[in-house]
């Protein structure tokens, strides 16, 4: 086996068949052996192996770019680009370019090594968070999605509030409690009408919510018995019911479980 470290990275090939026969049409077709895999979810200090192998007759070289630049590699067959501990540096798109040695055929497959995504980490779907009743004020509730790297979730269609309820079932192995308006039968999520009563809106895009669930005289913007008034304000802030999907305008004084989804890209 030979060796090539460049730039930190580790490459690894076999060596070139002695043979040398003759070259045809037919010979010299590249057939894929191990496509290189994508590493989009690479953390800082993770171990990667990029693999690269083709057969041909004469077996093919194979080269690498990174960002479109030539990593002076060439070898036969295979190669492995190793990150033994990668960095932000190592990111970026990596080009294997398979060719033979006959009329200069080539072929070239892409793959990203990228930083880990939200997605990456916690899927595309909703996640809800509090079935260890480490329930949250609506604040609190925001900022801790946010240090995922998520956002509370909202619903803009009936199938996307089917998917918060899915999601609530997914982390709650217990009925509701008797009380209607027990915290642990409601979860946060990202709606609000604390700019403008009334007028709800997504929290992060300041867009009105065009879908609605409400519970039966829902919103009510209820401001607290006399004796113990929340908020002036009222309750300005959106949370479902973890079974049924319905929504009731809600205190952010209140803590409850909540509903995280990673950021939809623009």
């Amino acid at each position: 086996m030979i060796f090539f470290i460049l730039s930190g990275l580790l490459f690894c090939a076999a060596t070139a068949s002695s043979r040398q026969p003759t070259c045809n049409a037919e010979s010299q077709k590249i057939q894929m052996v191990k496509e290189p895999a994508s590493f989009t979810g690479a953390k800082v200090g993770s171990r990667v192996e990029v693999v690269c192998a083709a057969i041909a007759e004469p077996l093919p070289s194979i080269s690498w770019l990174k960002d479109g630049a030539d990593l002076h590699v060439h070898t036969n067959y295979a190669s492995t680009l190793l990150f033994e501990s990668i960095t932000e540096e190592d990111y970026g798109t990596y080009t294997c370019v398979i060719s033979t040695c006959c009329n200069g055929v080539t072929r070239k497959i892409t793959t990203v090594v990228g930083e880990p995504t939200c997605e990456n980490e916690h899927g595309s779907a909703p996640v809800a968070f509090g079935a260890d009743r480490e329930y949250k004020t609506y604040g609190d509730a925001k900022a801790a999605c946010e240090a995922l790297g998520m956002r509370l979730a909202v619903a803009n269609s009936a199938a996307e509030n089917t998917a918060l309820v899915d999601a609530m079932k997914a982390a709650f192995q217990r009925p509701l409690k008797d009380t209607k308006f027990d915290p642990d039968n409601w979860a946060w999520i990202g709606g609000s009408d604390r700019e403008s009563e009334g007028k709800w809106q997504d929290i992060y895009s300041k867009q009105p919510l065009k879908y609605f669930n409400w519970m039966k005289k829902q919103p009510d913007n209820w401001k607290g018995k006399k004796k113990k008034v929340y908020n002036s304000n009222g309750q300005d802030f959106l949370s479902i019911n973890r079974v049924n999907g319905q929504w009731d305008d809600s205190f952010a004084e209140h803590k409850r479980p909540y509903i995280c989804q990673c950021p939809v890209e623009a």
